[in-house]
């Protein structure tokens, strides 16, 4: 099914071109290739730079929200690869499926990878969506003519309804039983992940204005096409088309972004009272620029393997590691080629669940409830002090037991619950666990805890579920992890983030976090410097003993 959908995008984007080239004939493409000088060059390699800087920055938000790391001049040489690929081979997404595959294995997670270039890309759509409608509806007579002429005869509109009604039933017979399961989880995963990684009030303004400067790069782009082709049309007359044009350019059923394209501009042209092949050259004009707006992707596919076993011969590797980084270059997957993380390394960030409270003590489940330490507490606290290394940075939840743990290991007085040193994120505070919060565990029937432990989804009365959890603190992690790959950074908070974090650090989904104990004043490690995020310890118990152990 899938590859006769591949020939079938392939015969349709041809068949456009060859209809276009027998109707207006060759001379609008030869005149497209004349009409590009230097100065539409240089305008195609600026504006290429904007909109590739404003895709990436955008795939940057969404994948920060989605816990995964992608600093952002990855990002940016990612995306002019992808650019290329995707101009260079059918169907126009194969370098953003290249893209997407490869972040994932380097984040240890492929499907949340390649969810994070999906939502990136349908917050493009979108947009585009949106304002061309908005464009459209102030001309409306400008659709119905384009439509008009491109609608086909009875006949043949007839012909195309019953294979694309063929296609549909064959899909929906192909993806019956367990396949439609699959399809179910997959829909509700990605539903999750755009709730966490795009609707969120730290994501979704971005990527909106992202989007939108990456809409007029694009259009810029358009009316110097036009203008090379010799267009004298005002902008108020060439906006409406290019959108059409790039409306086109979003359905599957193109060649590297040629045929509807092409078709779309030549009708639009020709429908509002402009030279159709005029049209069509600008088309021509659009797509050679755009190629060059995105050679320097072809840097990126030549140069990005030689010069990764450079740094990597330089920074004094051995020559089988060098070679075995080498052979998984080409296809966008480093290993994590540093030495066991027993070994030295420069900061490593350091998860501590705060000392104990009375309600821990009784074993109570403890929220968003704000009791002391208590005395037992205190001294798992200055233990901790005493047997941490010092930090770079110390950051806590706003809950009092973990502040007054944090002022501990700040150096504040005794009995301090804030230090200056002490920077309060409210992302690492305890899962809310609404109307269960100071009760027992058994207040739940079991059926309930079954359902909890197996759906991350699932709210308790008044909570929050363990997918929100997560969210914000993947978040987090991945904004703290550049700090500590550089030095110590130390992170005070409870039992459900540092679960959330150490998912985070595997790659697993968010129900691994049930699977996991840890204790009073317990300390886990995570080693960020290298493309994957590196659990180094996990449950180390508090030194109460005065045995001053170190956790380096």
């Amino acid at each position: 099914m899938q590859r006769l959908w591949r020939c079938l995008r392939v015969l349709v984007g041809v068949g456009i071109l060859v209809a276009l080239v027998a109707r207006l004939g060759t001379g609008a493409v030869v005149d497209g290739l004349r009409a590009i000088g230097a100065g539409s060059v240089l305008a195609a390699l600026g504006i290429g730079l904007l909109t590739t800087v404003f895709s990436a920055w955008r795939w940057c938000l969404v994948a920060r929200g989605l816990g995964l790391r992608l600093p952002m001049a990855e990002a940016v040489a990612d995306c002019y690869r992808a650019l290329f690929l995707n101009s260079v081979l059918p169907a126009g997404v194969l370098g953003d499926v290249h893209r997407a595959v490869s972040h994932g294995r380097q984040s240890g997670d492929v499907g949340r990878g390649v969810r994070a270039v999906v939502l990136e890309r349908v917050v493009g759509q979108v947009v585009l969506l949106v304002v061309g409608v908005g464009v459209l509806l102030a001309q409306p007579t400008l659709l119905t003519a384009t439509l008009g002429d491109l609608v086909p005869g009875r006949g043949v509109l007839v012909g195309i309804l019953v294979v694309l009604a063929a296609v549909v039933v064959l899909a929906a017979w192909t993806m019956r039983g367990a396949r439609a399961s699959r399809i179910g989880n997959a829909l509700r995963r990605g539903l999750a992940d755009a709730r966490r990684g795009v609707l969120t009030r730290g994501t979704w303004p971005g990527a909106v204005l992202l989007s939108v400067a990456a809409l007029a790069g694009y259009l810029a782009l358009f009316v110097v096409a036009a203008r090379a082709a010799g267009s004298h049309a005002s902008l108020g007359e060439l906006l409406p088309l290019l959108v059409l044009a790039l409306f086109a350019m979003a359905l599957p059923l193109n060649i590297g972004g040629w045929g509807p394209r092409e078709a779309v501009t030549a009708v639009s042209f020709g429908a509002v009272g402009l030279d159709a092949s005029q049209g069509l050259t600008a088309a021509v004009v659009y797509g050679v620029l755009s190629l060059i707006a995105c050679l320097p992707g072809v840097g990126v596919l030549l140069l990005r393997g030689p010069i990764s076993r450079r740094l990597r011969t330089s920074a004094g590797l051995p020559a089988d590691v060098v070679a075995c980084s080498a052979r998984t270059a080409d296809t966008g997957v480093e290993l994590d080629l540093r030495s066991p993380p027993t070994t030295n390394v420069v900061g490593v960030l350091i998860l501590v669940r705060h000392g104990q409270t009375d309600a821990n003590a009784r074993g109570l489940l403890l929220g968003r409830a704000d009791p002391p330490l208590n005395e037992s507490g205190h001294r798992q606290a200055r233990a901790l002090a005493a047997a941490l290394p010092p930090a770079d940075r110390i950051v806590s939840s706003p809950l009092r037991r973990a502040r007054d743990t944090a002022a501990v290991l700040a150096g504040a007085a005794p009995g301090g619950t804030d230090a200056e040193d002490v920077e309060v994120d409210a992302r690492w505070i305890e899962m809310d666990y609404g109307d269960l919060d100071g009760r027992p565990a058994t207040a739940l029937d079991e059926g309930s805890w079954r359902t909890w432990r197996q759906d991350p989804e699932f709210v308790p009365a008044g909570g929050e579920s363990l997918a929100e959890v997560c969210t914000r603190v993947h978040e987090a992690c991945a904004e703290l992890a550049d700090d500590a790959a550089r030095g110590d950074v130390v992170v005070v908070s409870h039992v459900s983030p540092i679960k959330a974090a150490v998912t985070w650090a595997l790659g697993v989904g968010d129900e691994v976090g049930w699977r996991m104990f840890l204790g009073d004043a317990a300390i886990c490690r995570i080693d960020t410097s290298g493309r994957l995020p590196l659990l180094l310890a996990f449950n180390d118990p508090c030194p109460v003993d005065g045995s001053n152990r170190a956790f380096r």
